[in-house]
């Protein structure tokens, strides 16, 4: 029995030292730590995950209360910072290339960490994204946008408000997805009824960001 006890306390114990060692270091030795915001943001995700996951994804908008409260740039979780200065914008953007990514980024397309495999990856997408690849969506894109009009001039005689956020987003995503599958999600077809559609798909990415 004690040695069964002890394998389940060794690891537990082992587990919140460390837990605790890597928050005091968050909030005392940390390259991050000069940035002001709240002490829990900057010690432990807790406080990001609370508004995220208890209050059902609300972080990103108690982030402009921080900024009110803090500074314009604001320490907001141990490992990111949040910017609203456009002063910084030279500084933040500094167009060196040859930058990694902290190692606990997801390691895909988009959130490659180091510099000489994203390279790698981005180079296989560069002939899509040339200017001539481009210019020859302008057709598809006029096509799309004419069409986006016409469901315009057909709900405007309509009493039932709609969101024209929610139409250039079926916009962009017909577009997104006739480019990138050659098959179109034809969101524009109803977007009304793709309403619902497109405020689960944000909702996915809000969760995911």
């Amino acid at each position: 029995m004690p040695s069964i006890i002890a394998f389940v306390l060794v690891p537990a114990v082992s587990f919140l030292t460390y837990s605790l060692l890597r928050m005091l270091y968050n909030i005392t030795l940390h390259p991050l730590v000069k940035f002001p915001g709240p002490k829990l943001a900057a010690a432990t995700r807790l406080y990001e995950s609370y508004y995220e996951l208890y209050l059902g994804g609300q972080y990103g908008d108690q982030i402009p209360a921080l900024h009110s409260r803090y500074d314009p740039i604001v320490r907001i979780s141990p490992s990111e910072v949040h910017i609203l200065d456009p002063t910084f914008f030279d500084e933040l953007f500094n167009f060196n290339p040859e930058l990694d990514k902290q190692i606990q980024v997801n390691d895909n397309l988009q959130q490659t960490p180091g510099f000489e495999l994203h390279r790698q990856r981005r180079k296989a997408f560069d002939p899509y994204f040339s200017r001539a690849s481009i210019l020859r969506l302008e057709a598809l894109i006029a096509s799309l946008v004419d069409k986006m009009c016409t469901r315009v001039e057909e709900l405007k005689g309509q009493d039932t408000p709609f969101s024209m956020s929610t139409m250039y987003r079926c916009l962009t995503t017909d577009i997104i997805s006739e480019y990138c599958f050659s098959q179109p999600f034809d969101l524009l077809d109803d977007p009304q009824g793709n309403e619902k559609h497109m405020d689960a798909f944000l909702g996915v990415f809000r969760f995911s960001s």
